[in-house]
């Protein structure tokens, strides 16, 4: 306990040792300390969660604003640089998240259709699944900026991989878009309108933007220079690089799941 007259310090009383003043026995030694402490920790740890919350805000608004206008007018994409880095890394990520979720809810509503009426209906494993159909879009897309990036590095082009990632992805914020529509028919079970926007983005994706990017790349570096080749050779090689893959891992897949549904 502390003394309010001359800060003289004891353990217990009701009159301080050193001057005889009353002591306030509902304030002991350092519980005003410890008090303060407490707020001041409360309050910094307010302050944080706040901080972080509105950081959070404002970095998803400034995706969307980025995103809406990338949507609107795609050839935006080849004036960002290595700034747009995360923009255009979260739109590769929607894309293969609303590709692998699209599929397998359009799986798990033909998978409750064909089980209706032999009792209680269950669910595909959405986890297994869906992440090895997010590694199959995972894939692709390497191997398509791989493709890109070899092509530019042969036509002596400067592009980092940053850049690359920056500006491919923001190309792509349309297709993302297709993706995530493709959820809503993948839900209600339609596999045509599921299965043509899967395939319009993916081809797009995958064959028709990397040459688009390496033709306005090849363009600006030399007009002079053969950039129709340049451009197809470069959707050339991600499809034969594609097909190797496919060839190699994902026919293994497919023979995995003919096993699984052979004993339906």
């Amino acid at each position: 306990m502390k003394c309010p007259q001359c800060n003289h310090e004891q353990i217990s009383g009701k009159f301080c040792g050193a001057c005889g003043a009353p002591l306030d026995q509902s304030t002991p030694v350092g519980n005003a300390e410890q008090a303060a402490t407490a707020s001041t920790m409360g309050n910094q740890s307010a302050g944080s969660g706040k901080e972080s919350v509105e950081k959070v805000k404002k970095m998803s608004g400034d995706y969307g604003q980025g995103a809406l206008r990338f949507l609107k007018q795609p050839s935006l994409a080849f004036h960002t640089g290595e700034s747009a880095f995360a923009q255009g890394l979260v739109t590769l990520i929607i894309y293969m998240a609303a590709f692998s979720m699209s599929l397998y809810f359009l799986a798990n509503s033909l998978f409750k259709l064909m089980g209706m009426g032999f009792g209680e209906q269950a669910s595909l494993p959405f986890f297994n699944i869906s992440s090895r159909l997010f590694l199959v879009s995972l894939i692709g897309l390497v191997i398509c900026l791989a493709s890109l990036f070899m092509m530019a590095r042969f036509m002596g082009l400067s592009l980092t991989i940053k850049q690359l990632i920056a500006q491919y992805g923001s190309l792509v914020t349309p297709f993302a878009a297709i993706n995530v529509l493709a959820i809503v028919f993948g839900l209600s079970g339609a596999v045509v309108m599921t299965m043509s926007l899967l395939g319009v983005s993916t081809t797009f994706v995958l064959t028709v933007v990397p040459a688009i990017y390496i033709y306005h790349k090849g363009l600006l570096l030399n007009a002079d220079r053969n950039v129709f080749y340049w451009s197809t050779g470069t959707s050339l090689l991600i499809l034969f690089i594609s097909y190797l893959i496919w060839d190699w891992i994902i026919s293994d897949m497919l023979d995995k799941v003919d096993s699984f549904l052979s004993f339906f």
